[in-house]
């Protein structure tokens, strides 16, 4: 979001809240999502089991970490409103992303939010059995909503709209294109960054893929098939939980014109 603000990109991806905030609090400087690649909700808050946080509540009077711009801390005053968190309660903790699951092992904080596809891998490569790994999806306490989403600024859409379209189209394609040979997938990132661990970001591609990708919604629809009412939903709660008030519509926020048709949009098949 801040790349794009500051107009030194011009396409970016980052969660829905994000972007709903942000034009809550921004008229006239609305972004506009072209894209909603993850129909799931990755965000939640993490913890190991011996630390005995199992419910929303008992966060209360722990320390939480995560980077300032984490879109589980950015969209935590949302899940803290609909089950009745007091916040005030809560100590935060700020730090680089790659620390975040450190400092979680090392007891420096008591839990962490983030993405289910950063946090869990990331724990378990740290040396953390999953069984020890106590995961509070934001979707399974009352907070639900989609994922990452590709946006732009609402001018630059509207002044360059075939080459939103063509974005739209290549990444669909290469959505596709991972889902059907993840193994590729992993290649490509290898070749792009020859220093991240294989055998984590199998694990973390699977994860991705299993729970944020193909959703009942997408097997049947194809990617990026947003349920609106599910979208206005999110909306409201973000716009509540942040106290906005402000004219934030399905319709004004997400855009289907650049999408191809369903046909090319429907997910291979996925070999686990």
């Amino acid at each position: 979001m801040q790349r794009i603000v500051a107009g030194t990109h011009d396409i970016a991806y980052v969660d829905v809240g994000t972007i709903i905030k942000w034009n809550a609090e921004n008229p006239g400087k609305e972004m506009t999502i072209v894209y909603v690649a993850e129909d799931g909700f990755p965000l939640g808050a993490y913890s190991l089991k011996s630390k005995g946080i199992v419910k929303p509540k008992d966060l209360e009077g722990k320390c939480l970490g995560a980077p300032p711009f984490d879109g589980g801390r950015q969209m935590f005053p949302a899940f803290a409103k609909v089950n009745g968190i007091d916040t005030s309660k809560i100590t935060w903790l700020s730090m680089d992303a790659n620390l975040r699951e450190q400092m979680l092992v090392k007891g420096e904080v008591d839990a962490i939010t983030g993405f289910i596809t950063s946090a869990v891998p990331s724990l378990m490569a740290l040396g953390v059995k999953s069984s020890d790994i106590a995961v509070m999806r934001y979707d399974a306490f009352r907070f639900d909503g989609f994922g990452n989403a590709v946006f732009a600024s609402k001018e630059f859409v509207e002044k360059n709209p075939k080459t939103v379209a063509a974005f739209v189209r290549g990444l669909n394609k290469a959505m596709k294109e991972m889902v059907a040979d993840p193994k590729a997938a992993i290649v490509a990132l290898k070749a792009r960054d020859g220093l991240v661990n294989t055998e984590i970001e199998t694990q973390r591609l699977h994860l991705y893929v299993k729970e944020l990708l193909l959703t009942p919604n997408v097997k049947a629809n194809g990617f990026s098939a947003v349920d609106k009412k599910k979208l206005e939903t999110q909306i409201a709660a973000v716009l509540e939980a942040f106290n906005v008030k402000a004219n934030v519509t399905a319709a004004g926020l997400y855009s289907d014109r650049f999408l191809p048709p369903k046909s090319e949009r429907l997910p291979p098949a996925w070999k686990e």
